[in-house]
């Protein structure tokens, strides 16, 4: 499946589409087919670093 994606931060150019295995949902999730999406300017912000050290203190939702 595509996805964008940014490995490291910096400009605009680290943000690319990339193919991507399809997730497994484990028994208690559900996997949704997206068709569109929208992004608001705080999704360009986040690649740029602007929210770094806020995202720092987060911990992802799974290993």
């Amino acid at each position: 499946m595509k996805a964008l994606v940014f490995k490291r931060y910096g400009k605009a150019d680290q943000v690319a589409f990339a193919d991507i295995p399809r997730p497994v949902p484990r028994p208690d999730e559900i996997l949704v087919q997206v068709y569109e999406a929208g992004l608001n300017p705080i999704d360009n912000m986040i690649p740029k670093g602007t929210f770094k050290p806020i995202l720092r203190r987060c911990r992802p939702l799974r290993n």
